[in-house]
């Protein structure tokens, strides 16, 4: 990129440093502070410990890193925060290239929260079955859907797996909520549902498709992390599109089955 961390020893020394200013900072952290004023804070603590290139890289740290990282999976309601913490980084950091690129990281933020908001319609999508039959989101009109979305390779997923079949047994009767496993494996059809076979997900068992994260689905729900869980009302809205993982979502099922 434009900025490149110090190169050994001075990259052991920086992150010796990273660390201990996570903790100076995390012990002096207050719930209620605005979130621009706790980023003021944490910059002037990177100001007053490091100097020269080792502060640079850290400042470019917080702005390129952290900045997008700490509001990716908020609501739109915080955006007043995140345009206010945005600016405050850019008085300290005097980089218009670097400016520039967490300021598209930003606007994107803002896309995805705005597209896949609480209670915006959900998105059709097709997937497939084992048979190669398409599978929409459509095709589950008027029911609630929990849509767990997976990988073999990913180890959290697969974690999830007996929680996931949890969920599924305790609404076993009930018609008005179905469970959908997405597979991201990018291999060819027979492969994937090998692997989907041998790790048996709960829920209806489906593929992306070939393509994986340059899916359609993918691209439309913004599928870039897993294990992405995403939890659909019955009127067709998102009840959220960055759902909690199975263990934390039992209330919020139940919740969107009546509504």
């Amino acid at each position: 990129g434009d900025f490149s961390l110090p190169e050994l020893p001075e990259a052991i020394d920086f992150y010796d440093k990273l660390f201990i200013l996570k903790w100076q900072v995390g012990k002096h952290y207050k719930p209620d502070l605005p979130a621009a004023d706790y980023m003021k804070f944490r910059l002037n603590e990177v100001s007053n410990y490091l100097s020269d290139k080792p502060r640079e890289a850290m400042i470019s740290y917080l702005f390129q890193d952290q900045l997008p990282f700490e509001y990716d999976h908020h609501q739109p309601s915080d955006y007043p925060q995140l345009d206010s913490v945005f600016k405050t980084l850019k008085e300290f950091l005097n980089n218009e290239s670097i400016t520039k690129k967490v300021s598209a990281k930003v606007e994107r933020i803002k896309t995805i929260r705005t597209t896949l908001s609480q209670n915006a319609e959900a998105i059709n999508f097709t997937v497939f079955d084992s048979s190669g039959k398409k599978v929409r989101l459509s095709d589950f009109k008027n029911k609630a859907v929990y849509i767990d979305v997976w990988a073999s390779w990913c180890t959290p997923c697969l974690a999830q797996f007996s929680k996931f079949k949890e969920f599924e047994n305790r609404f076993e009767k009930d018609s008005n909520i179905v469970f959908l496993s997405i597979s991201m494996d990018d291999v060819k059809m027979g492969e994937a549902f090998k692997l989907i076979k041998k790790h048996n997900p709960g829920g209806m068992q489906l593929w992306v498709g070939d393509k994986g994260f340059e899916s359609d689905f993918a691209k439309r729900y913004y599928i870039e992390t897993l294990p992405r869980y995403i939890q659909i009302n019955k009127n067709g809205t998102f009840a959220s599109a960055f759902a909690d993982t199975p263990n934390r979502i039992l209330a919020r099922l139940e919740s969107a089955a009546t509504n």
